[in-house]
């Protein structure tokens, strides 16, 4: 079973998306201490000329860096600050969707508990885009296993049944294998898609709802669903492309491939390659309530405004 760990994270990019699908067990590490310049309670989006941060204000009046689990909103006026700001940065977005953002905010402004606001929100958003979600996400502090670093990473895998431990690209740096007796780690590696932006330029690593406003939403099941690298031990790379022929609800066929073989289709049903990828940079973040049936209607052809 394949196990992925990180810190939630509010309005999270593609990537964060893509190793929450690729895992059997997805586990919100919540007992850690909050790093106040991360991006777990905030995240970034853009307009025509640049970036901006959208932050959910926190509680800091007992300490300014409360473990995760203890995190409250400051008040619930953030809720529709956000989604003023969203609609004056994407009104006028190809794919903009009021109904989105109904979804997304929906009960937003009742939540005190920051971890509740981002698993809720996370839930809601595998379910837009067609991917399981039930019964995958749990919390770390749930478990209370009370270890720290690598020894709590592979720890956590353990208890939740896992024998492969995903980590992001940065575990490179920090990861002590002498704790994964038994448990394989691999290293998801993502290169950031490039697609249309609204203005000049383009501005990678932004909240995913940049991509679903300015591409539609089947762009954003592709970049998520599709070309997943995982390296392994020994420098080999498994590419576990996954297809759409199940469509929205689920993925397809995933194939083993040699490093030497990105960018190679579908070997089952001769799907295209993928597309050209936006390279990962050096500055890549470290790493990183139940869904509802109410889903608004999305399609690349008929949009709300």
């Amino acid at each position: 079973m394949r196990i992925a760990i990180s810190q939630p994270r509010y309005l999270p990019a593609l990537n964060y998306l893509q190793r929450v699908v690729i895992a059997d067990r997805f586990v919100l590490l919540d007992d850690v201490q909050h790093q106040r310049r991360a991006f777990e309670h905030r995240n970034r989006v853009r307009d025509s000329s640049k970036a901006h941060w959208l932050a959910i204000p926190i509680d800091r009046s007992a300490t300014s860096r409360p473990m995760i689990a203890e995190m409250r909103a400051a008040d619930s006026n953030w809720v529709d600050e956000h989604i003023k700001r969203l609609r004056a940065y994407y009104g006028t977005a190809a794919h903009f969707d009021n109904g989105v953002l109904d979804y997304l905010y929906d009960g937003m402004a009742s939540q005190r508990c920051f971890v509740d606001i981002a698993e809720e929100q996370l839930l809601r958003v595998l379910t837009l885009l067609g991917f399981p979600g039930a019964g995958k996400l749990l919390r770390s502090s749930e478990l209370g296993l009370g270890q720290s670093g690598s020894q709590l990473l592979a720890a956590l895998t353990r208890a939740v049944g896992g024998d492969v431990y995903i980590s992001g690209p940065n575990g490179r740096n920090y990861i002590d294998m002498k704790h994964f007796a038994g448990i394989e780690v691999v290293y998801h590696d993502y290169d950031f898609p490039h697609y249309h932006q609204q203005g000049d330029g383009f501005i990678p690593w932004l909240g995913w709802l940049d991509c679903l406003f300015n591409e539609g939403i089947d762009k954003v099941r592709e970049f998520v669903a599709g070309n997943v690298s995982l390296s392994m031990g020994g420098g080999l790379t498994r590419i576990n492309q996954y297809c759409d022929r199940k469509g929205a609800a689920g993925v397809g066929q995933v194939e083993n491939l040699p490093q030497q073989a990105v960018g190679v289709p579908c070997v089952k049903h001769s799907c295209p390659p993928p597309l050209k990828r936006w390279a990962t940079p050096q500055s890549e973040p470290l790493p990183y309530g139940r869904g509802t049936d109410r889903i608004p209607v999305v399609s690349n052809t008929e949009v709300k405004r």
